[in-house]
């Protein structure tokens, strides 16, 4: 039997476009398929951005840098704005923190400390508040904010709060997952170096880097100062250290310059190098500076408008969209030591002397 004309016709125009659609299929790279977990690839251009399967975003070539002496084919990309929930609500503590912003004495700088802590680690944060308590807040009297997570609350609040009565002492809650830009299992499974670093570290470097200055408590202050919760102030601080920056107009302090681990940072440097060239950054202070020499952040007294400004908020999503500090474990004091050195002056930023920190296996007095 023969067929129509137009019947034949059809059924050779469905094969042709059928067996293109395999070839450009099986030529295609760079892609997972949905669901079969089979990576389909294609040839690209090294200075265009690889994207993650769901959400078009960039992320790092890892197998490239893997075996790259420069970073800068894979770090050129142009990130697209992530879709991240923010908490924007302010709760009970956060009010109650809001009410205390309300009478704040006119002639004292709007300042907290904050510190990130874990329920399992509690008995380093009772230390670590004692000392500042009799070397700082007994005399000058700020508040404390102590972030943790969910299951840390019942804890925290009843072994600290109850010992600490003299401080005023705030807690929030906060929630860390892998972020949707970042592959989960690639972060979990395929870290490249710095293994030794879990996942909820590098959600801590995250959080201290970005996470932080997103949390609706921190509106209205004008200074933070972040401790981690097994810092120790070995001996008294004499004046208030707010008020110095205030009164010096003073952007960052820090207490100790420490070099960084190369194999944490993987990149991270050369992603820099890239973004200052990209935004035509002119800088004598990033350009002097001594890498992979990093301000030891756990003891950082800032401007919070250094971290709540545009350039801040351009840099740390270039960073953060990058992945690296799940793939590699960027720190956020490598983090932040490039921004600071790339958008501040070097007199801006002020050593803290006459005191004792120690944090570690590194102490600091003069």
């Amino acid at each position: 039997m023969c067929m129509p004309f137009e019947f034949r016709s059809f059924l050779t125009l469905f094969i042709i476009l059928f067996t293109g659609a395999l070839i450009w299929i099986t030529s295609y790279e760079d892609f997972f398929l949905p669901g079969s977990g089979k990576q389909i690839t294609k040839s690209t251009n090294s200075s265009e951005a690889n994207y993650s399967s769901e959400a078009n975003i960039p992320v790092l070539d890892i197998q490239s840098l893997k075996f790259s002496n420069s970073c800068e084919a894979q770090l050129n990309v142009h990130a697209r704005s992530s879709t991240e929930r923010r908490n924007t609500s302010c709760d009970q503590e956060c009010r109650r923190f809001r009410n205390v912003l309300l009478n704040w004495p006119p002639d004292k700088p709007k300042a907290a400390i904050y510190i990130l802590a874990k329920g399992d680690r509690h008995q380093k944060l009772n230390y670590s508040l004692t000392l500042l308590y009799c070397n700082f807040l007994q005399a000058f009297d700020y508040p404390v904010i102590v972030f943790h997570e969910t299951d840390s609350r019942d804890l925290l609040h009843r072994k600290v709060r109850k010992q600490h009565a003299n401080i005023r002492l705030f807690f929030q809650e906060v929630q860390f997952d892998t972020p949707a830009h970042v592959n989960e299992a690639l972060a979990r499974y395929k870290i490249i170096g710095c293994t030794r670093f879990p996942v909820s570290y590098r959600h801590m470097c995250r959080f201290h880097a970005k996470g932080v200055y997103q949390q609706p408590i921190l509106v209205g202050l004008d200074y933070t100062w972040r401790l981690d919760d097994d810092s120790q102030l070995l001996t008294s601080i004499k004046y208030d250290v707010f008020a110095f920056m205030k009164n010096h107009r003073l952007q960052y302090g820090y207490k100790i310059i420490y070099p960084d681990s190369r194999e944490c940072t993987l990149c991270l440097w050369e992603a820099a190098k890239l973004y200052k060239k990209q935004r035509q950054i002119q800088s004598q202070y990033f350009d002097k500076w001594s890498e992979p020499h990093i301000f030891y952040n756990n003891f950082e007294i800032s401007a919070l408008s250094l971290w709540k400004s545009q350039q801040y908020q351009d840099y740390i999503n270039y960073i953060d969209l990058l992945g690296g500090i799940y793939i590699h474990r960027w720190g956020d004091a490598p983090i932040k030591t490039i921004f600071v050195t790339l958008f501040l002056r070097k007199e801006d930023t002020h050593f803290f002397a006459n005191f004792t920190y120690h944090h570690d296996s590194l102490t600091s007095s003069d």
